[in-house]
């Protein structure tokens, strides 16, 4: 019945990587003692390791409260608001980097802060955060990963590609790192080598509708309407719930049109080529198409 082992035998669950029996053994000792700040910090930071944010972020903010000079408060914090993503952007990078100053010597902290500059296109301050975390531990595969988006940013591709695969054969889990070394494939125009890696990503995670994007535009351009209409009515379904919209959906949304359309998808067609032409600028170039393609498929009125 004693909390304190339970915590105990949740942080070597923890440091072993399997984050969901350390929520166990941390939950269970957190009834016991529901206002011990060091279990609401266990089971924050195992919640943000699962993806379980909404869960974490009471906790934690607790935690930041009562120790705002937690260091490792203030770093899961970050991860929480980084994992939302979005408007939260900012919030998870002040965290991050007050992780750092509070504690310079963690190469994991230094990596997230690289993570969350490179998501908000600081491209100076990613590359001083991932040298700083490779210095320190020259085996963080993520590091890799986030230094290989880095490089692809700043158009140095073979370096970009080089570091990508590193960060697989140190950490093959890693598919976000198969949907950059795809995007580094493109840039080198390497189409096969692309389409392998998107099919990896996707395989690993079919969650992510940018990639489902991604992959079903190179299905299009190959011809195979089939499965890239698949793909890409996935991508405008799940990305329409993204909070902000990013501006791909719509691309996306007159794309699975033309696809549908081949494919003899008239209604899914319509739909798609409607929600292009009430989203797009007034200047797109596709614009002229995708009214031209509702009157001839004689789609109903929105009314």
């Amino acid at each position: 019945e004693y909390p304190g082992l339970s915590l105990q035998r949740g942080m070597l669950l923890e440091a072993s990587g399997d984050f969901t029996k350390a929520l166990e053994q941390f939950n269970g000792a957190l009834q016991k003692q529901p206002n011990d700040i060091d279990l609401k910090l266990r089971v924050g930071a195992a919640y943000v390791s699962i993806g379980e944010v909404e869960k974490a972020l009471p906790l934690l903010k607790d935690v930041q409260r009562e120790r705002p000079n937690s260091a490792e408060a203030n770093h899961f914090l970050g991860r929480a608001y980084l994992k939302q993503g979005g408007i939260d952007q900012t919030t998870a990078l002040r965290f991050l980097q007050r992780a750092v100053q509070l504690d310079p010597n963690k190469a994991e902290y230094h990596l997230y802060v690289a993570w969350a500059a490179n998501e908000s296109s600081q491209l100076g301050l990613a590359r001083d955060e991932v040298d700083k975390a490779l210095a320190l531990d020259k085996q963080l595969a993520d590091a890799y990963w986030q230094r290989g988006v880095l490089e692809r940013k700043q158009a140095a591709v073979k370096d970009a590609i080089k570091d990508l695969k590193h960060a697989l054969e140190l950490k093959p889990s890693r598919i976000e790192a198969h949907a950059a070394l795809a995007e580094a494939y493109e840039d080198s125009n390497d189409t096969a080598g692309a389409m392998v890696e998107w099919q990896k990503a996707i395989g690993g995670n079919d969650k992510e509708p940018y990639w489902h994007w991604r992959y079903g535009k190179m299905l299009a351009v190959k011809n195979q309407n089939g499965d890239a209409a698949k793909h890409l009515a996935v991508a405008v379904e799940d990305g329409k719930k993204m909070q902000p919209r990013p501006a791909w959906v719509t691309l996306a949304a007159f794309e699975a049109g033309e696809t549908q359309r081949k494919t003899g998808q008239k209604n899914e067609a319509c739909a798609n080529y409607k929600f292009f032409i009430e989203t797009a600028p007034p200047g797109s170039a596709d614009r002229r198409d995708a009214t031209r393609a509702v009157a001839e498929l004689a789609c109903p009125s929105s009314d």
